[in-house]
C-alpha cells in the first residue's frame, strides 16, 4: 500500500514536470513576450489553487481513492492535449484544463500517505526522485523531437507532453491497486477559517518564500539559455535539484524539529535567490541548485509534517498549504515576468530572497500576525515545535483522555 503510493508519487511528479519544463519556452515561441510568459504559466498555478482547495476538502468527506484515481486518468489525456496549444490563447487553455485535473489527485495523495502512517519524508523524496529524472525525461525528449523539426517546429515540445501523458497513465494503473484506507472523515465548513489560523505561522512564510521562487522559476529555463546552457542542461540542472530533494528528504524524518526545518528551509531560500543573481556561467549554476534542493527538502517536509499531525482535517489543511503554494505560483510568474522584462535577471533574483528573508521573520511565533485567540491556539503552536512521532502521541493521549 505504501509503496503503490509511492510509486504514484514518483509517476506523477515525474509527468507533471516533464509536463512543465520548457513552457516558458514554447510560449515564447508561439509569440509570447515576457508578461505573456508569466500569464500562462500562472494560468496553470491558478487552476491549481481552486482544484486543490475545493478537492482536498471533498477527500476529507468522500475519501482518498476516488479522488486519485479519477484525477490522475484526467491528468493523462489533459496533458497529451497540450499538444493543441500553438497560439497563446490556446497554450493558457490547455494549461488551465491541466491544472483543473492535476489538482484533483495532488492533496488526495498526500493525505492518503499520512492516513496511512507513513513516512513523509521518504513519500515526499520519490516526488522529488520523479522531478529528478523527468529534467533529463524532458530535456531527452525535446532533444529528440528537434530531429523532427521540419515537420512541425513545435516537435519538441510535444514530445515532453506524450512523455509527461504516459507516466500520468502508468500512475494511473498503480492508484487501482490502492485500497480505500478507513479513515475518519471530516466535514468542516466550506472555507475552513480556523484552519487557516491555526497554521497561519506555516502558510504565510511558506506563501512568502514560494512566491519569490516562482518569479524565478518562471521565467528560470530562459535565464539558462542566457547563461548559455542547451536544452539538454537545462534538463541536467533541473535533475541536479531535484536529485538533491531525494538524497536530503529521506534523512528529514529522523529529525524531532519540524518547524526548525521549515525556518532553515526558507532561510537558506533567500541565500539561494540571491546566488543566481552572482553567476555568469550555467556550470556554476550546479552548486546553487544543490542548495536549492537542500532549502526546499527543509521547508516542505517541515510544513508537511507539521500540517498533517496537528491537524485532524489533513485534506483541508495540506489543501490550503498546496492551494498558498499555487497561488504563489500565480502572483510570482506575473511578478517574475514583469520584472524581467522591466528590471532584468539581476533584480528579480534580488527581490526573490527580500521575499524569502520576509517569510523567514514571519515563521516564529509573536512575529507580525496578531489576534487574540484563546489557549487552543496557543497549545497548537507549541505542539508544532515539537517531533512528528511526539505530536502524534499528545494526540493519542488526549483522545485516550
Amino acid at each position: 500500500m505504501g509503496n503503490a503510493a509511492s510509486i504514484c508519487m514518483f509517476l506523477s511528479s515525474m509527468a507533471s514536470m516533464a509536463s512543465y519544463t520548457f513552457i516558458p519556452n514554447l510560449a515564447s515561441q508561439v509569440g509570447g513576450n515576457a508578461t505573456q510568459v508569466g500569464w500562462i504559466v500562472s494560468s496553470n498555478a491558478l487552476a491549481l489553487v481552486v482544484s486543490n482547495f475545493v478537492f482536498g476538502q471533498a477527500s476529507d468527506r468522500w475519501g482518498r481513492r476516488i479522488f486519485l484515481i479519477v484525477g490522475l486518468f484526467l491528468a493523462s489525456v489533459t496533458s497529451l492535449a497540450q499538444v493543441l496549444g500553438v497560439t497563446v490563447g490556446s497554450l493558457l487553455v490547455t494549461r488551465v484544463l491541466f491544472g483543473i485535473c492535476t489538482g484533483i489527485y495532488q492533496v488526495p495523495l498526500i493525505s492518503y500517505q499520512a492516513d496511512s502512517g507513513g513516512r513523509l519524508g521518504l513519500f515526499s523524496a520519490y516526488g522529488s526522485l520523479g522531478w529528478a529524472i523527468a529534467g533529463i525525461l524532458a530535456g531527452a525528449a525535446a532533444q529528440m523531437g528537434e530531429r523532427w523539426t521540419g515537420l512541425n517546429p513545435l516537435m519538441p515540445y510535444w514530445c515532453t507532453f506524450l512523455a509527461s501523458s504516459v507516466c500520468f497513465f502508468l500512475a494511473f494503473l498503480v492508484s487501482l491497486m490502492l485500497p480505500e484506507l478507513p479513515t475518519r472523515t471530516a466535514s468542516g465548513p466550506l472555507f475552513p477559517r480556523e484552519v487557516l489560523w491555526r497554521n497561519r505561522r506555516v502558510y504565510v512564510p511558506v506563501f512568502m518564500r514560494h512566491l519569490g521562487a516562482q518569479a524565478i522559476w518562471a521565467i528560470f529555463p530562459l535565464y539558462l539559455e542566457s547563461l548559455g546552457a542547451s536544452k539538454l542542461w537545462i534538463g541536467i540542472l533541473h535533475f541536479v535539484n531535484s536529485g538533491s530533494q531525494f538524497i536530503v528528504m529521506q534523512l528529514l524524518d529522523r529529525f524531532r524539529q519540524a518547524r526548525t526545518q521549515m525556518q532553515w528551509g526558507i532561510l537558506l531560500s533567500a541565500v539561494t535567490f540571491f546566488a543566481y543573481g552572482v553567476v555568469h556561467n550555467y556550470l556554476a549554476v550546479i552548486p546553487v541548485q544543490v542548495l536549492l534542493g537542500l532549502s526546499f527538502s527543509l521547508m516542505q517536509v517541515g510544513s508537511l509534517v507539521i500540517l498533517s499531525s496537528d491537524n485532524t482535517e489533513k485534506g483541508a489543511a495540506i489543501g490550503v498549504h498546496n492551494s498558498a503554494m499555487n497561488l504563489a505560483n500565480v502572483l510570482g510568474s506575473l511578478w517574475g515576468g514583469g520584472v524581467t522584462h522591466y528590471g532584468g535577471y539581476g533584480v528579480l533574483m534580488k527581490s526573490s530572497a527580500l521575499l524569502a528573508v520576509m517569510g523567514f521573520s514571519l515563521s516564529f511565533p509573536g512575529a507580525g500576525i496578531h489576534r487574540h485567540r484563546d489557549t487552543e491556539d496557543t497549545e497548537n503552536l507549541e505542539i508544532a515545535g515539537t517531533s512528528y512521532a511526539g505530536k502524534l502521541k499528545l494526540q493519542e493521549n488526549s483522545r485516550a483522555e
